[in-house]
């Protein structure tokens, strides 16, 4: 089974990445004025293993602009991105209610729980972690992927870089939401869609685009997929507002939500293990619960 890295989100850092030309500004506003911009770019290239996205929401309102600011002029506390999969020509799988299931796209990413033989995700529909993982369960680092590592005083962090077979064709939108204290859904903004691609066994980023003024997601892509996904149920009013509009040695499995890690950056890994899943009761020995031919990251 193959190795790789733990993933350690290190996007705050300055470094001199190689990206592509494309880049993708996007206002956001609320009640008609400006509270900021999502500012986001394609990476490819010798410095980084794997191209992907990076960037992410930068607030400009107030005097001294803070993301504070910006979701109390949206009304609501915080701000997190929503992601999910459109198209996946070889779709992963995760653990629902227990069971091994094979995603269908669309499909959020992360899934509830995180992937199957992947490192833990929270029961939240949202890409950054809002909630820490409970005791016994795998992770990379001590605060990769959660939200809260992934702000600074006026933005939000996005960044993903898929890692997958040879062959695989991913196409992915992603939306900025606001939402309240406790995670649960307040307001929609806008959005940007991309793809990734691994043809030679280096993936590449591409058709990264913005979705358009007031694009949210449909019904098909957010309350249709959390139905039986494992995932906390949206409010009534969300629901109103969308009906108007670690690696195994032996089983490979598979991330979809690798962020930013060390060696795509050019610094050394910081570590490296086997993606095992803790058994489920009842199972007397320790043995990757994947199929074989999958690869996780989360």
């Amino acid at each position: 089974m193959r190795y790789v890295a733990i993933c350690a989100c290190l996007c705050g850092l300055a470094l001199a990445w190689t990206a592509s030309a494309h880049a993708l500004l996007i206002d956001i506003t609320c009640g008609g004025m400006k509270v900021g911009a999502i500012d986001v770019n394609l990476l490819n290239g010798a410095q980084v293993a794997n191209g992907g996205v990076r960037g992410g929401f930068m607030s400009t309102a107030g005097k001294s602009p803070t993301l504070a600011t910006a979701a109390k002029a949206c009304n609501e506390d915080h701000f997190n991105w929503y992601q999910i999969v459109t198209a996946d020509n070889k779709p992963p799988s995760t653990y629902i209610d227990g069971k091994l299931t094979d995603l269908k796209p669309p499909y959020i990413d992360p899934p509830a729980g995180g992937y199957a033989n992947g490192f833990w995700a929270d029961n939240l529909p949202w890409y950054w972690d809002e909630t820490v993982w409970p005791l016994g369960t795998l992770k990379p680092t001590k605060t990769a992927n959660q939200l809260s590592d992934e702000v600074t005083a006026d933005t939000l962090k996005f960044a993903d870089f898929p890692s997958d077979f040879n062959g695989t064709m991913l196409s992915f939108k992603t939306w900025l939401v606001s939402v309240d204290k406790n995670g649960t859904f307040d307001s929609w903004h806008e959005g940007f869609s991309w793809s990734w691609s691994n043809a030679s066994g280096k993936g590449v980023s591409s058709a990264l685009e913005g979705l358009g003024a007031a694009k949210f997601p449909t019904a098909a892509e957010y309350t249709d997929i959390l139905a039986g996904s494992g995932f906390a149920a949206p409010e009534p009013s969300a629901l109103y507002l969308l009906a108007t509009g670690l690696v195994g040695a032996i089983a490979l499995t598979r991330r979809r939500r690798k962020r930013c890690s060390q060696d795509e950056i050019g610094t050394p890994l910081r570590s490296a293990r086997s993606n095992w899943r803790t058994p489920e009761p009842g199972q007397m020995r320790l043995e990757p619960l994947r199929a074989p031919g999958r690869r996780s990251w989360r």
